[in-house]
């Protein structure tokens, strides 16, 4: 059996066994667990290496193999390698060999082929794995379409931790639940940017985030509303009294007023010049004012 060519840069080596990049199409199909790898380990020892190691043309990187490498290291046995020729398709190989070899469900894999061809062929031409039925095109198709919803669905696909449908189902429901949240947040940042503008600022420019600056809007709400609460009912209640008093209050007033009291609890007495502001207030405030209509 022919070896690989010999790299130039040297390898680490795991039990004397080089360690091998692997192709990404490769990395796609998962390893075998421990007890599949210790049986695979015991039948390497008993009765050798059946299949070498694949590399690809230039014996650089391998293309398949990692659980036969990996039961070699386990059993002791110096594994044998073989270059793809050159012009192959590297890609096509690993798919060709994993789909045939392994015990998958049509969902795994539909999932393995779209994740080493992401994309549709041009010009129709298509993956063999499509064309003679291995893989149908609409399982193929949705497990593109899963594959741009939610990579972490199409890795418990390929795992076989759920069915192609049941993941597709969950991510399409995420997928139109972010598209809701996306919409609650742009219609917030709107209302920010209507009501609150130095807020919607803030999060324009990174100083907040969205949801931090709908709270320091909500609190200013708050305070708006709390001071308009306390001026309305002072306002109400200072005007209450003061229209209560009858006609002849002022002289009553003047003789019962007690500065002493003022002083008591800190207060600023009252003063000829105090009450022309508070007067000049009460003209401005009626000035102003608007009746409801």
């Amino acid at each position: 059996m022919a070896r690989a060519a010999s790299r130039r840069v040297s390898l680490e080596t795991v039990d004397g066994i080089p360690e091998w990049p692997v192709h990404p199409a490769a990395a796609v199909f998962p390893m075998l667990d421990e007890e599949e790898l210790t049986a695979l380990a015991v039948d390497i020892g008993i009765n050798g290496l059946r299949h070498p190691i694949v590399l690809d043309p230039a014996g650089e990187v391998l293309v398949d193999g990692r659980n036969r490498l990996e039961a070699c290291r386990a059993a002791g046995v110096e594994p044998q390698y073989w270059c793809l020729p050159e012009g192959s398709d590297i890609a096509a190989y690993i798919v060709s060999v994993n789909l045939a070899r392994r015990h998958m469900t049509a969902g795994q894999r539909a999932m393995a082929l779209a994740m080493v061809f992401p994309e549709p062929d041009k010009g129709g031409r298509g993956h063999k794995a499509s064309r003679d039925g291995t893989v149908s095109k609409q399982r193929l198709s949705l497990a593109r379409k899963l594959l741009d919803l939610s990579r972490d669905h199409a890795e418990r696909v390929l795992a076989g931790t759920v069915t192609l449908d049941a993941a597709y189902r969950e991510a399409a429901e995420g997928a139109d639940e972010g598209e809701r949240d996306r919409q609650r947040e742009r219609e917030a940042l709107a209302r920010l940017r209507r009501l609150y503008p130095k807020w919607a600022e803030a999060v324009d420019e990174g100083r907040l985030g969205l949801l931090d600056a709908c709270r320091e809007a909500e609190a200013e709400a708050d305070r708006l509303k709390q001071h308009r609460w306390a001026v309305t009912r002072n306002l109400d209640d200072a005007l209450t009294m003061l229209l209560r008093q009858p006609a002849d209050a002022v002289n009553t007033t003047v003789a019962a007023y007690d500065r002493t009291y003022t002083e008591q609890t800190n207060g600023e007495p009252a003063t000829a010049e105090r009450l022309r502001e508070a007067a000049a207030f009460l003209v401005a405030l009626a000035d102003a004012w608007e009746e409801p209509a």
